[in-house]
């Protein structure tokens, strides 16, 4: 089984392991990696809450883990972020069609499935290298810090469309400062040099953890 971090949108941020949203709906998940749009998408006043993976997490030698976190930010802001970063990278990947049908159908696919929140849950990926609690907190907040920085760079960006465009695409090169974030940053969802892909091809409501919010539940009772 491969390692993932998965998306989901809430209708209300969890405080705890129990405070269940009343619902979830997946988005999109990535093998071993957080894509920049996921990233993008939960970039606005991250806050680290709770996981609704798991109450604990528990290694093979008992070591026992009890703050399980994840991210969670207002989802709105990050699909409007999401939309200037996507013009942007129209206009600076001119004759790149099947890249734009997947920027269409990921805001169309957004569009339906928008809640109040956005989470980014990530304890998989700790799975593969956390010893400890303090390595789950510094994992965690470096996921913060990424999805800060990305947002950043999109805010950045020139509010003329072609100006802008011209921009990213001379920083999907060498991009510096706070366009770093851009450089090397693959456009077929492959991963690039730091192990990051777009994530923009792959939505699904389908993912390998669906997650139930409390409605979900009494309906299926």
């Amino acid at each position: 089984m491969a390692n993932r971090s998965y998306l989901y949108s809430l209708t209300s941020q969890p405080s705890s392991f129990d405070d269940v949203p009343e619902r979830i709906t997946g988005l999109t998940e990535a093998n071993y990696s957080v894509p920049f749009v996921a990233s993008l998408l939960v970039s606005t006043h991250p806050s680290i809450t709770a996981s609704l993976f798991a109450p604990v997490l528990t290694h093979d030698d008992g070591t026992e883990m009890t703050k399980l976190p994840a991210l969670c930010a207002a989802m709105a802001p990050g699909v409007e972020r999401l939309e200037r970063f996507l013009a942007a990278l129209r206009a600076a990947t001119p004759g790149n069609d099947q890249l734009h049908r997947e920027a269409d159908s990921a805001l169309m696919f957004l569009a339906e499935h928008r809640r109040r929140y956005v989470q980014l849950e990530t304890i998989e990926l700790a799975m593969m290298s956390v010893e400890n609690q303090a390595d789950l907190d510094a994992l965690i907040a470096e996921h913060r810090a990424e999805a800060v920085a990305v947002g950043e760079a999109v805010d950045a960006l020139p509010d003329d469309t072609e100006e802008a465009g011209r921009l990213l695409a001379d920083a999907l090169v060498s991009g510096e400062g706070v366009f770093s974030v851009f450089r090397g940053l693959p456009l077929d969802d492959q991963r690039g040099p730091d192990n990051q892909p777009l994530g923009l091809s792959y939505w699904s409501t389908n993912l390998y953890w669906s997650l139930r919010g409390t409605a979900e539940r009494q309906a299926d009772q």
